[in-house]
């Protein structure tokens, strides 16, 4: 396309994106699971050259620049999307080079959301380190878009996206091959749960916080001294501290109570200051002189008694 005067770069990007869609399944049964857990040779070989196409592209744009690196975001959201769908197996690292300081800050954003979208937020040094990039960010607009990421990210622990779901099945000696064993109470249950927080955000915030106790509840340290100091940072705006402290109450249960810790006051002494007079000077007597007035107003006293 050397000699075409109109850029084709939203068009390469396109077919990215569509490269990327016909590779999703449509819908993920348990016929299409089999069938991607079993892949034909000739399907394996399409998704290798698929995937090399992708590679190539986002090695193109490193040399030969696109207008706003479109061909490297659309690169990041073509895998991003075929690790979602379990296409091909989740690599964080191949995300991870784009958060480097120095990067546009387009490619920075879809790296971080194409992280948290598969899942990388509840890692406590993920956790970490992306509010440390949100926090001291310079841009404005990046750190809005990551506190978007953030509450995306939660939203999806909320409707169970990421939850780890644990099926008992019975023992291999004490299954009857003859018997049809129904779903449990519990297992009846959990689908309801799943489908009420899906529906109801009241139902969804309940999920999110019982996510957070149970689930993630070993790293709960790591969380809150993250988003504290998150907090504590002097370069955040009004709005940004109002949304961080939005996302801080789904994770976290409110705090009834603060202790304080304070200093007794220190040992002080009252005196009463010497009275002076403003026409007068007070000048201590010697005590030879009091001597003399204390026997002068003895004898007056004596001699007024005798008269």
């Amino acid at each position: 396309n050397g000699g075409n005067p109109f850029s084709d770069h939203f068009y390469i990007a396109m077919l990215v994106e569509a490269l990327a869609t016909s590779l999703i399944p449509s819908q993920q049964d348990d016929w299409i699971t089999r069938q991607n857990k079993a892949p034909s040779e000739e399907e394996r070989q399409f998704l290798e050259e698929a995937l090399e196409q992708i590679e190539r592209v986002l090695r193109r744009d490193e040399w030969t620049n696109s207008y706003q690196n479109v061909w490297t975001i659309a690169g990041l959201d073509a895998k991003q999307r075929l690790m979602k769908a379990e296409v091909i197996p989740k690599r964080y690292p191949d995300f991870a080079q784009y958060l480097l300081d120095g990067t546009l800050d387009l490619i920075r954003i879809k790296a971080f959301d194409a992280l948290v979208d598969l899942g990388a937020l509840m890692d406590h040094t993920f956790f970490t380190f992306f509010l440390y990039c949100l926090t001291t960010d310079r841009s404005p607009y990046v750190r809005k878009q990551l506190i978007q990421s953030m509450a995306r990210g939660l939203a999806a622990i909320a409707f169970g996206e990421h939850s780890r779901v644990v099926k008992d099945e019975p023992a291999a000696d004490d299954a009857d091959p003859l018997l049809l064993i129904q779903d449990s109470a519990e297992e009846v249950e959990a689908r309801k749960q799943m489908f009420a927080r899906r529906e109801n955000i009241d139902a969804a915030l309940k999920a999110l916080r019982k996510e957070m106790e149970e689930t993630y509840a070993k790293d709960d340290r790591h969380f809150s001294t993250a988003m504290r100091k998150a907090l504590d940072h002097p370069a955040l705006g009004r709005d940004e501290v109002e949304s961080l402290l939005d996302l801080a109450a789904m994770m976290f249960e409110e705090a009834r109570s603060w202790i304080l810790t304070l200093n007794l006051p220190k040992a002080w002494k009252v005196e009463r200051p010497v009275q002076k007079l403003s026409d007068r000077v007070c000048i201590p007597a010697p005590p030879s002189l009091r001597l003399m007035l204390t026997g002068q107003s003895c004898s007056s006293t004596s001699s007024r008694t005798t008269g």
